[in-house]
């Protein structure tokens, strides 16, 4: 054999018979042969596929995940604007439905205050009346009229 050929030296550094399990060759895995690009072998590839597939949906999911809850916070503050919204409109339905009692009620005072102001000139009216009738009579009896004094007249 000459020196340095593999029949001299067979444990030489980087041969197959020093190193038969070298990664990437067939001896690592002899069902799968590797390759340069994929050194691991075609198995390897499917996996890392799976691998990678499985990364992606469940990325996906993330995301879909992430979309419902950005809807439901979007669903949830629309309800609530919306249950601001009715809230205010109760309020302010019940703020002109105070107005609206607050004019009746000042309308039925000034219609009580009108009344009693009839009633005290009516009542004043028939005093007079009758103060004058009194007077009147007093006068066709020849006595003097009425007074405060002698709302009656002579006697």
């Amino acid at each position: 054999a000459e020196p340095g050929s593999e029949e001299e030296n067979p444990a030489e550094r980087g041969s197959e018979e020093e190193n038969p399990a070298e990664p990437g060759s067939e001896e690592e895995n002899p069902a799968e042969p590797g390759s340069e690009e994929n050194p691991a072998g075609p198995r390897r590839t499917l996996q890392d596929q799976s691998e990678r597939r499985r990364t992606l949906q469940n990325q996906d999911q993330r995301r879909r995940t992430l979309q419902n809850q950005d809807q439901r916070r979007r669903t949830l503050q629309n309800q609530a604007q919306k249950r601001r919204t009715l809230q205010n409109q109760a309020q302010k339905r019940r703020t002109l439905q105070n107005q609206a009692q607050r004019r009746r009620t000042l309308q039925n005072q000034a219609q009580r205050r009108r009344t009693l102001q009839n009633q005290a000139q009516r009542r004043r009216t028939l005093q007079n009346q009758a103060q004058r009738r009194r007077t009147l009579q007093n006068q066709d009896q020849g006595g003097e009229p009425c007074s405060e004094e002698n709302p009656a007249g002579p006697v």
